[in-house]
């Protein structure tokens, strides 16, 4: 059966469910010709018909099947079950460490505050001087007549968590790493063969 002759069927099956027939199948085997675009023969089945006052039309093909033969016949079988050839690491962990000079902070790294400064929120904050009082964001003297300093202060850089020493980041989590012959994906490490994963 041709190109053409598949398109007539369909056309004839369309009209038919214009018809208000229940419902209608046609099924079509087209060998393989490659002048008219079909490298292997392909069945196809088409359904129309109405359900509760809806038309539908509806094609499958078994593409895949069709396809089955040649693929074995070129690809070399791995004989190995799933489980030889692939295994679990584990479940990722949220990364938790920071880099040097760096601290945890609200899920992620600040960098630290230098001497004479503390972390409030964020932000370093001078320490006030002995014998003043910390009045957040000034530092004040009370005495006759009161003396108030304003705190230097600025925003402590961000950066984002890395892994623990030894651990890999992949997708945001940190794993274990995949033994040297295997690749990692997600919780899973899968056996390379012949260079491929």
């Amino acid at each position: 059966m041709t190109l053409r002759h598949l398109i007539l069927a369909m056309t004839a099956l369309i009209m038919l469910s214009a018809a208000q027939s229940w419902a209608n199948t046609a099924n079509i085997d087209i060998d393989g010709d490659p002048q008219s675009g079909a490298i292997n023969p392909i069945s196809v089945q088409a359904i129309s018909g109405e359900s509760e006052g809806n038309r539908f039309l509806s094609f499958t093909a078994n593409i895949f099947d069709t396809l089955e033969d040649k693929i074995t016949g070129t690809v070399n079988d791995v004989t190995a079950p799933f489980e030889e050839w692939s295994y679990s690491r584990g479940v990722g962990k949220i990364p938790n460490a920071c880099s040097n000079g760096y601290s945890p902070n609200a899920g992620l790294c600040a960098q630290d505050c230098p001497a004479g400064y503390d972390s409030v929120a964020g932000v370093c904050w001078q320490q006030c001087p002995a014998g003043y009082s910390d009045t957040g964001a000034f530092c004040t003297l009370w005495k006759w007549w009161p003396k108030t300093i304003v705190k230097k202060s600025w925003v402590q850089a961000r950066s984002l968590m890395n892994c623990q020493t030894g651990m890999q980041k992949e997708a945001g989590l940190c794993y274990e790493p995949c033994a040297e012959t295997f690749t990692g994906v997600g919780p899973l490490c899968f056996g390379r063969f012949g260079g491929f994963a």
